[in-house]
């Protein structure tokens, strides 16, 4: 393989790297990848190749520098040791003293400064050494620890202080985010035409909320499609947001009509498909018609809406944002220059030149894999700084019980339609017949003695207009020491869970006494989807930060509980170790399900509680129940697949 060919490797491995196809958006980390293409396009057509050519001839001139020194020398020697005409005009020793010792020498050192120019073949494995190393760690545009498989053991390097046991995992160093949107436009070729799918506008949920399926790619504009006059290129404009119903119910006649279907409700493949005739109705050439519309040779469907598929389906996926990337990946090529490229175990054994132009190619590999750590490690810290913000309160509302609300508001309370018809479904008011609480409720209707009789009733402030907010919250903290604060008395936050925590971390730091979760377990039905398929260590990297993060509220002698299954239980026990040191830790189990979860051999019918408190005191209440009390009933199934002939996997000796 030619240098050529390295060197191009490598510039599409950058642009991978840098993430050049994604979408031209206005929001975000998009913005600063569009910011900073010029200059990272710059870097990856010119200043690579200057780059590398400038560490190798940097280096050549260092090792000449000392070669002709190391001439000099020798030929003083010659000179001194024989005589002032030992050395011809030429630089060559005279025939009579070429078998001395001190004249072979010299001649050494002549030659090895007549060869000290690095060859084509070191330049083309510095550019290949560079597309070695980034590619283990990046996969389409994002830092992915990826599996390596060597003949050595040392396939990556584990920093270690001496523990007795580490706990690491391939995503230790990152935080989990979530599963998100990450655009990217999207291009393919067929039959001689260049198609692009351009994403130009996005509307995605904000504050680290996860998508739903509202979402959906919609052509965008009343022009949509641009094709050349020539048709070799055709360009095809998408917006990203819900669908109005108007589009949706367009979408889907579309879809029946080209497949003679009927149906009534819109999934992604019907949207896709419809989306696809919707394309193909808008192109006027029938060349570029056919070229985009009819399969392939062995395919069952056309180019576009083979690719279209594709495009709508790759863009969701779990994501990570390492917390050091420049760190990690200064540390990993000093390790990958040491063992990969240098080769330290055989260097002495190497000769003179291969130990030079090892060295060489390391300084170059060195010098270009520093500059394109800090391009990297710049746009993931733009978006470590975004995860890290605090996120803004969108929205707070209240909900008080009628004994808090002053009389004037009462007669409001009685007119708000939405908060009456909340209460009929809140307590069945409906059903309420021959009682005594039945007392202000009259002819369908809420009456004022309903509110001097039922004061525990609730009242919830997204019924009622900012004027009824602002009074009532005023009455609230009217005459309590430290005002609104602390006359609520419950706090209920809606929000991802790590961003939730950060928020709250200021006020109520120390002041929490339990904390207890329930995360998702990451069995088959919960376990998080991610390209690198590290199903364990996707779902420690979460774990980790939320877990810290309550531990910062916690009092001293607070507790923690979690409850898990029998998927996560194991690691659980580990990362609970390394995130609250110095605490007692105990491992309980629940049974839950006296049926048990079917499966091939084993049939679980309990779940865990790992809880968590000081190690000094006694912080766990015990209660004695009295034998007449004790439910023995409980502790079997007494429902369907009881018997041994129904569930015979629930039923088995264990012998030892």
């Amino acid at each position: 393989m030619h240098v050529s060919d390295e060197l191009e490797d490598f510039k599409s491995l950058l642009r991978d790297l840098f993430q050049f196809d994604v979408a031209d958006l206005d929001f975000g980390v998009y913005r600063i990848l569009n910011e900073k293409r010029d200059e990272i396009n710059q870097f990856i057509e010119e200043d690579l190749v200057e780059g590398v050519q400038h560490e190798l001839e940097a280096f050549e001139d260092r090792k000449t520098e000392e070669l002709r020194q190391a001439v000099e020398e020798a030929e003083k020697e010659v000179r001194e040791s024989l005589s002032d005409d030992a050395i011809k005009p030429d630089g060559s020793v005279r025939e009579e003293y070429q078998n001395l010792d001190v004249a072979e020498e010299y001649a050494e050192a002549r030659a090895a400064l007549a060869d000290a120019s690095l060859t084509a073949e070191t330049k083309r494995r510095v550019y290949d050494d560079l597309t070695h190393f980034f590619r283990r760690y990046y996969d389409e545009g994002d830092f992915v620890a990826q599996r390596r498989f060597s003949s050595r053991d040392s396939t990556y390097y584990v920093p270690y202080d001496g523990e007795e046991v580490v706990l690491h995992w391939a995503n230790r160093d990152q935080y989990y985010v979530k599963t998100t949107e990450h655009f990217r436009d999207y291009r393919f070729h067929t039959r001689g035409v260049d198609v692009h799918f351009k994403l130009v506008d996005a509307d995605v949920p904000q504050d680290n909320v996860k998508a739903g399926d509202a979402q959906q790619f919609v052509l965008e504009g009343s022009s949509p499609i641009e094709a050349g006059a020539e048709s070799e290129k055709c360009v095809i404009r998408f917006s990203y947001r819900p669908l109005t119903e108007e589009e949706e119910e367009h979408l889907r006649s579309l879809y029946n009509e080209a497949t003679g279907s009927s149906r009534k409700t819109s999934d992604r493949k019907t949207i896709v498909r419809a989306t696809a005739e919707q394309i193909l109705d808008s192109i006027d050439d029938a060349g570029l018609l056919a070229k985009l519309q009819e399969p392939e040779d062995g395919a069952d469907r056309g180019p576009l809406l083979r690719h279209l598929n594709r495009f709508t389906a790759r863009h969701t996926a779990d994501y990570f944002v390492h917390k050091d990337l420049e760190g990690f990946l200064q540390d990993q090529l000093d390790f990958f220059l040491q063992n990969e490229v240098l080769e330290a175990r055989n260097l002495l054994d190497a000769s003179a030149q291969r130990r030079d132009h090892q060295i060489g190619r390391a300084k170059a590999v060195e010098k270009i894999g520093d500059r394109i750590i800090t391009f990297l490690a710049q746009i993931e810290d733009f978006q470590k700084r975004l995860f890290e913000k605090k996120k803004f309160v969108v929205d707070t509302g209240y909900c008080v019980t009628l004994d808090h609300v002053p009389d004037g508001l009462y007669d409001t309370i009685l007119n708000n339609d939405d908060q009456c018809d909340e209460w009929r479904e809140l307590y069945a008011v409906e059903e309420w017949e021959g009682r005594l609480f039945t007392q202000g409720y009259e002819d369908g209707a809420f009456t004022p003695a309903f509110l001097e009789t039922h004061p525990h009733a609730v009242i919830d402030t997204r019924h009622f207009d900012q004027e009824f907010e602002d009074r009532l919250l005023a009455h609230l903290s009217d005459g309590t020491a430290g005002g609104l604060t602390e006359a609520v008395d419950g706090l209920c936050v809606q929000g991802e869970n790590f961003q939730a925590l950060n928020l709250l971390e200021e006020r109520f730091r120390n002041r929490v006494d339990c904390v207890y979760i329930d995360p998702p377990y990451n069995s088959q039905s919960t376990e998080i989807l991610y390209k690198n398929a590290y199903k364990h260590s996707s779902w420690l990297s979460m774990m980790n930060d939320r877990l810290r993060a309550g531990r910062e509220l916690l009092t001293n002698d607070g507790i923690t509980i979690v409850a898990i299954d029998e998927n996560e239980q194991e690691r659980l026990g580990l990362l609970l170790r390394r995130a609250f040191p110095g605490r007692d830790q105990t491992c309980v189990t629940v049974e839950h399900n006296p049926r048990g979860i079917q499966g091939d051999n084993f049939s679980y019918t309990h779940e865990y509680a790992y809880v968590l408190f000081p190690q000094e005191g006694r912080h766990i209440r015990q209660q004695q129940i009295d034998e007449e009390k004790w439910e023995y009933s409980n502790l079997r199934n007494w429902g369907g697949e009881s018997r041994r002939e129904d569930g015979r996997n629930c039923f088995y000796p264990i012998i030892l």
